[in-house]
Parts: structure tokens; sequence; C-alpha cells
């Protein structure tokens, strides 16, 4: 019931799609001089609201938010004296308020009250249903009232028993919302063959009774059924529970002890149950099946499983991150971590037997199977089994490595191969660009791999590998050497690779608004002089491309922005192929910097569709001062004034065979203060002329 029960009251529509926020400038304190206890002692009559008129503030540690969709408008913090649930009007909370964090909070101006008999702190009182309840704080507020601190400070969960959550008083339980733990519980039998909730949405929660071996007495369990987890089966053991204490007390005067958990990690079932019965051996899974379990959250598998596959990578070659091996059975494929050494061998079978305590999670992007710490990987079932490449183009890769990670069309990690496809001359080690006639996409290969320092073969060829996303850019890699053979294609014609440079060497405070450096040369190719258009008349610096009178919109400390894009302000530079040539662009890269004032959001668009789209982008290598927000755009963190490397934009189709000149734009926006500035440099365009 509690927060799970006001969802379905309110029309819970949380989508829970994680995205990485910068990290924020932190403040060291604010006076305090209230707690939470005392907070929480001025709500004293169920239904009742109290607006504070006082200048309080009070702090906390959070302790819970709506990272697994299991809270929603909300997150709980916690101090010395008590804990409360910090009721806030906006989604993806976690970002700014991660476990962890502490929190100021000024009191003056919210309101107090409860959700039966749960007391919370909100932005006032809403009326729209026939029960009041406390109202968010308005996500455009929150700044206001709510001041962030320090990150990584450890709350222990408290050590209860079901006798000390006494109910009788739940308003003013010292225990109520705080984070606690039990040991000794499990699930009824009844219970082991569900799911955490109800993820077809048609009841809004799931509920369950836990109990111990000793005590009639039990404890609630609710879940949502919009959290993450919400279609993972039940653990099947005894063990700990640890999540935010919630009495509960219905219109009629029944009272519950409840508990919710912030993710499945929160469950430790892992013992022999009461009734001796120790969880079986897995449930028979595919890859397929096991790769659907993912629901774009970060799980524990919670159950036991067993699947098999047969290995694609190959660890001789160390074209792999230590300790991960890649598995494919049928058309689906997955990423394997174990840690230490892997012994593997293409072509070798093997059953892994998956534990509760495994993991499925995104990692840089793509889905990772994490085995759990200590695991002591099987035997080889069988060896030299063949998985055969499926032939596909590279737009046919990237338009599958688009969908969800859970996704049985997203054929991310498994064999594919493409042919006729071409890659500048250089070495392997790092990101390359390999194109064939439908688009293009990143070659990666890791510097540690035994072949990294071999020059890349010229021509086009065929290339057999697997493809996943890292961060939002698809790559390629390839297992060894052997996966490369000459195209037997007589009508594939080779084109010129290129990688074109702009390092704004001769720009200088005095050199105007379009950049004096000679622009790039490539044969075929016509490359204009970057210029600034309608900021300010001189670059600010020397060596970059860096201007001020961006549009506004920021302010200093906070993510919360005002502005847009000015599309009449931006650099701007034109690429043009001669006649009889053809160019076609891969992605280009970039380094941006910002002044303590400037810009915080970077947009980039194209005269192929009018200048109308911002053109997609990722961060590559990753960078933690750099994001992607919605709509495509490069969020700067606001602490930060020095160069940022990583910045690339990725050019699909529409950029393959250009017999036209194009135009590409970068935009400043959402700046602190017109005199703050927005700087470019090494702005280089991967492609070839044909």
């Amino acid at each position: 019931m509690f927060v799970i029960l006001l969802f379905a009251i309110i029309g819970f529509t949380n989508c829970n799609k994680k995205f990485d926020a910068p990290p924020e400038e932190p403040i060291d304190s604010l006076p305090v001089n209230f707690s939470i206890q005392q907070l929480k002692a001025l709500h004293t009559v169920r239904g009742s609201f109290q607006t504070i008129t006082d200048d309080y503030v009070i702090s906390g540690i959070v302790t819970a938010n709506d990272s697994s969709g299991n809270f929603y408008n909300e997150i709980v913090i916690q101090d010395n004296s008590g804990a409360i649930p910090v009721n806030i009007s906006g989604n993806n909370l976690y970002t700014s308020y991660p476990v962890g964090r502490k929190i100021f909070v000024r009191l003056k101006g919210l309101t107090l009250g409860d959700y039966s008999g749960a007391i919370q702190l909100g932005g006032g009182i809403n009326n729209s249903s026939t029960t009041p309840r406390v109202d968010g704080i308005a996500s455009s507020l929150a700044d206001e009232y709510i001041a962030k601190g320090s990150f990584n400070n450890e709350v222990m969960p408290v050590p209860v028993t079901l006798d000390q959550l006494a109910i009788d008083d739940a308003m003013q339980n010292p225990l109520q919302s705080r984070l606690v733990v039990l040991d000794g519980f499990e699930f009824q039998n009844s219970d082991l063959t569900k799911t955490y909730a109800d993820s077809s949405k048609t009841a809004s929660y799931g509920s369950f009774y836990l109990k111990t071996c000793s005590s009639s007495d039990s404890l609630e369990l609710y879940n949502s059924s919009y959290a993450y987890f919400a279609d993972i089966k039940v653990p099947q053991g005894n063990g700990s529970i640890t999540g935010i204490f919630t009495p509960y007390v219905s219109a009629a005067g029944k009272k519950y002890k409840e508990i919710v958990i912030r993710d499945t990690s929160d469950i430790q079932f892992y013992d022999t149950r009461c009734d001796g019965y120790t969880d079986a051996p897995g449930q028979p899974m595919t890859i397929a099946q096991i790769r659907a379990l993912y629901k774009g959250n970060n799980i524990r598998l919670g159950s036991n499983y067993t699947v098999g596959g047969v290995v694609i990578s190959d660890a001789a070659s160390k074209n792999i991150s230590s300790g991960s091996f890649v598995l494919q059975s049928g058309n689906s494929g997955i990423s394997v971590y174990a840690g230490g050494t892997i012994n593997y061998n293409i072509g070798d079978s093997v059953v892994l037997e998956l534990t509760a305590s495994d993991s499925l999670l995104s990692y840089q992007g793509a889905l990772e199977l994490k085995l759990h710490y200590g695991v002591a990987l099987p035997n080889v079932v069988a060896s030299g089994k063949v998985i055969a490449p499926v032939i596909k183009t590279i737009e046919e890769i990237t338009s599958s490595l688009a969908k969800p990670l859970g996704d049985a069309e997203n054929m991310e990690f498994t064999l594919v191969q493409i042919n006729n496809a071409s890659v500048p001359n250089s070495t392997f080690s790092g990101n390359k660009t390999l194109s064939d006639t439908s688009g293009s996409i990143s070659l990666y290969t890791l510097s540690s791999a035994v072949f990294a320092g071999n020059t890349l073969p010229e021509g086009y060829q065929n290339w057999i590998g697997y493809a996943h996303n890292y961060n939002a850019a698809p790559e390629f890699s390839i297992r060894n050497t052997n996966d490369i053979t000459a195209s037997s294609d007589s009508s594939a014609t080779v084109g010129t690779s290129f990688t074109a440079t702009y390092d704004f060497s001769d720009v200088s405070a005095s050199s105007g608004a379009t950049d004096p450096t000679p622009p790039p040369v490539v044969d075929g190719l016509h490359f204009d002089n970057f210029i600034a258009k309608n900021v300010s008349d001189n670059s600010s610096a020397s060596g970059r491309f860096s201007f001020k009178s961006w549009s506004t919109g920021a302010t200093n400390g906070s993510d919360n922005f005002t502005g847009s894009i000015d599309t009449a302000k931006y650099y701007e530079v034109t690429i043009t192929p001669e006649n009889g040539k053809t160019l076609s662009l891969a992605n280009i890269t970039l380094i941006v910097q910002r002044s303590g004032t400037g810009v915080r959001q970077i947009a980039i668009r194209a005269s192929i569709d009018g200048f109308e789209n911002n053109l997609p982008v990722s961060i590559n290598p990753e960078n933690d001062n750099l994001s992607i927000v919605a709509g495509n755009v490069i969020q700067i963190n606001d602490a930060v004034t020095t160069a940022q490397n990583g910045t690339t934009i990725n050019l699909g189709n529409d950029f393959s065979s250009i017999n036209t000149a194009v135009t590409f734009r970068f935009y400043g926006f959402n700046a602190e203060s017109g005199s703050g500035t927005f700087s470019i440099d090494n702005v280089a365009f991967y492609g070839k002329t044909e």
C-alpha cells in the first residue's frame, strides 16, 4: 500500500530509462538547526497538514530514490534522529540525489503531512482526489529548497526484529522511513513461482507476506509494477532483507508492518529455507530469454538459471576485456564477465549455472552478464563447435543496436560478417572507421590486442566479428586477423579514405570571425574555413575557436536550463566535392571547452535536412565531464573549464556518396552569461572520396 497504492491513485507513468548526469560541485554545509525527528514531531494528527513558517534547516543522507522505479517522485533521507520521504515532482531524481548524497533542506514554505500514517515532506497540498495528500516540490523549485552536498556518505541499515517495528504510535516511531535490515525471512511456499510484481501493469503493485521460521507474525513487502525488476522471479531461499520501513494504517484502522526495497540486491535469500529446502538447480534458459530479463535497469537475477552457448570470443588474441568472454546460442549472444583469467577458446561449448546473485547490467551501453565474485567457471562440454557468421550490412547492424538491449532483434555480441568494407590506412589499435556502401561503424581494437600494431589492410575486405554499443556509439570488433578476408566482389571499388583536421593554430584574439588557419587539403574535396556567426567579433583565446555572446539560460551550480538553441548563433564549415567526386562521411570528433560562465549545452546540425535536427552524438572515449541528454545534446559539467575530449558526431547513410556541398553548424547555448565562451578545437572529419 504505502507508495505503491499511491502510485495507482496518481497514475504512475514512470519509464525508468537511465542516463548519466554530469557530476555537480557539492556544497560543504549549511547551518542545520532542526533534526528530522523534531520536524516529524510537528505532525501529530493523521490526515492533517502543516505548512512550515520558520527558518528551519535539516540535513540528511539519501537512502532511497527512484533509480529502480520502486519509488516514484520521492527520495528518502535520514539523519541520526530519524528519516523522512521528501516528495519531488520529477523523474530520474537519482541523477541529482544518488544514494549516499548528503542534502540540506530549507523547510520554510514546505508542507508536512502523511500517507496513511507515514509522514512525508513536500511542496504543498494536492486536492485533486477525494483524499488530499502532500504534493511534490516542483522540480523547477527544487534547488531553492534543497542544497546538494557531498557524495558517497554511508548509511548502514539498522538491524531490527519484527517486534521492534511497533506501530501503535506509527507516526512518531523513530524507525519509520529508516533503512532497516531484518534477518531470517523467506517468501511463503505459495509465492515461490511468482515474480516481484506485475510487469503487465494489470495490477499496479505486487504484495507478499514474508515469514520467519519462529514467528507467526509477518512482514509485508510491496513492489511497484513499474519497478524494473517487476518480472523477476522471487528468490527461493531464506535470509536478510534491507529496505525502507513504512508502517501503514488502513482507513479501517488495520495496521501493517511494511518494507519497500530499493532493488533486488536488498534481498539476500541464499540460505536454506525453514522447511530444509535448498534452492534447486537453475531453470533452463536460453541466452535470448536471459537477455529479455533486462528492462533498462541493472538487476540481480534473483533466481538460479542454467544457460548454455558457444564461445565466439578469442581470449588468446586479447582483443576483449580481461575477465570477459562472449557466448552465443542461436541468434542471441551476450558478453559474460567472470573476472580472472579466461581460458576458453573459440568454439568451446559451456553451460553456466547462474545464481540469484549474478547480475544483468548495462556496461558502457552494452548488456553484460556479470557473474558473482569468486565464481568457478564450468569445464568445456565440447570443443570445435562452429557458429556461422550472419552476413549483414553496417546499416543493418547499427539499426539493430539502436533497439533496447533486451529486444530479441538487437544483434549485439552475435557473430556477423560485413562484406566489401574498407578502413583508412593505419594500424588496428583504437577507433577506426569501417565503411561499406550502407554506412560506417567504429572498428575498435584494444591497444593490448596481439595485432594492435599491425597495419590495416588496404581496399575492400570481408570482416567477421561482433558489434555492440560503447555508450551511444556502435562499435565492431574482430577476434583476430583471420576474421579478415579479401573481398571476392569484383564490383567493389576502392575509395580514398581521409582524416581532415582543423587545428585553429593561427587563431588569435584579433583574427576576426573567420579562422585564418589554412584548411585541410584532401584530393577531390574543398574544405572552407570555419566561421563564427553572430557572436563576438574575435576569438577570446589563441590556438582554438573560442567566442562569446551565446544565448543564456543556465545558472551556476544547477542543471535546470531555461534557454534553447539560438539558430542564428553558430560555428559553420562547408565541405564541397569536386566535379566527378563523391564524399562519404563517417563521423566527426572534436574537443570542446567552456569558460566558468560559458555554454553548458552544444548541438550539431547539417544542411542535409536544412539544419532541422540535431545530429546523433556520443562520448567516446568515455568522459565523466560530458554527457548526452535528450535530443542529442552534449552537456558539459558546470564545474569544468578545461578542454574536454570525447565528443563524436555519428553520421549515417545520409552522408554517403554526397556529390554536392554539405555544411555543418555547431551551436552553443544555455550559457551562464553572455560573456561566457564556447570553444572548439581539433575538429576532425573522417570519411572517404570516390
